[in-house]
């Protein structure tokens, strides 16, 4: 199985190749294996991809867990285990397909998390059918670090590949250069938001890249986006905001990156006053656009 996250299909960010065994991943230009729980469980998504949702993959042993019923809905539910993870299938008993798989893993603390993947809808394909939506989950995770379902479209079967597509781990997002103080990359995807005014932009910056640039929180930091020029105040997490910093107010703006979900830094404007700012924004930030950030002394 091959994986590209991108915002935009121009700008790929990240890619995962998976097999039986093994997981590699380019992450923003640091290639390296997967290892643990996360390794196994994109093995564990590759065996249900590669099976076209189906269980075929897995080897057992199975064990039987009974039958589930959430009002209308009943499941049977299959185990199994697949290195330290413990999976669960649950099989709609009405038309028998896959609608949802939950990884158990163990934590630091001894006891376990789950993760949770589910299906649903129905996508036609030439002698196929296959889950429409995908929505992804974990216990103990929620809000903007929990992503919404997703659909799955532009569902294609026996396409042409090159010889070498399962051994590439490309990505297509550029690379950013960073030195004392300053990062220069590009925009890899961007979101404007009109009656809010709210504006989010993705850089191809990663957490590497401001090691290198020595940024600490609260940092001031001066921007220009393909000539477009505005101060935003860095934070390696949301979560250490300083509300002195009043980064949530109109016309000001706050750098940061939510690793759960993405690897890269973006800026946040909730309100990107004014209009004409939000304008001029939103006709720089275009994709692979270049995008540099500068330490205020």
């Amino acid at each position: 199985m091959k994986v590209e996250f991108a915002f935009d299909r121009s700008a790929v960010f990240e890619t995962l190749l998976v097999d039986g065994r093994s997981a590699r991943r380019n992450r923003v230009n640091d290639v390296g294996d997967l290892t643990g729980d996360e390794r196994a469980a994109w093995i564990c998504f590759g065996r249900l991809a590669g099976g076209l949702f189906t269980l075929r993959n897995f080897p057992g042993p199975w064990r039987l867990e009974g039958p589930r019923v959430y009002g209308p809905e009943r499941y049977h539910v299959l185990s199994t285990s697949v290195e330290t993870l413990r999976a669960a299938f649950f099989v709609d008993s009405g038309d028998y397909r896959l609608k949802r798989m939950i990884l158990s893993m163990p934590d630091a603390s001894g006891s376990r998390r789950e993760r949770c993947y589910e299906f649903d809808g129905k996508a036609e394909v030439p002698g196929l059918t296959l889950p429409a939506m995908l929505y992804l989950s974990e216990v103990g995770v929620g809000g903007t670090s929990s992503p919404q379902a997703r659909p799955l479209a532009d569902l294609a079967v026996n396409i042409d590949l090159p010889d070498d597509f399962f051994r590439r781990l490309e990505i297509t997002a550029g690379r950013a250069d960073a030195s004392a103080g300053e990062i220069s990359g590009s925009v890899i995807g961007a979101l404007f938001e009109d009656e809010e005014l709210f504006v989010r932009i993705f850089t191809n910056w990663s957490e590497s890249d401001v090691a290198r640039a020595g940024w600490r929180n609260g940092d001031l930091i001066l921007v220009e986006c393909n000539g477009a020029r505005f101060e935003s105040r860095f934070y390696f997490t949301e979560d250490k905001v300083e509300p002195r910093h009043q980064v949530y107010e109109p016309g000001r703006s706050l750098m940061t990156h939510a690793p759960m979900r993405y690897p890269v830094f973006y800026i946040q404007f909730n309100n990107c006053a004014p209009k004409e700012r939000y304008e001029l924004l939103r006709s720089r930030a275009g994709t692979l656009a270049p995008i540099t950030g500068r330490r205020l002394k």
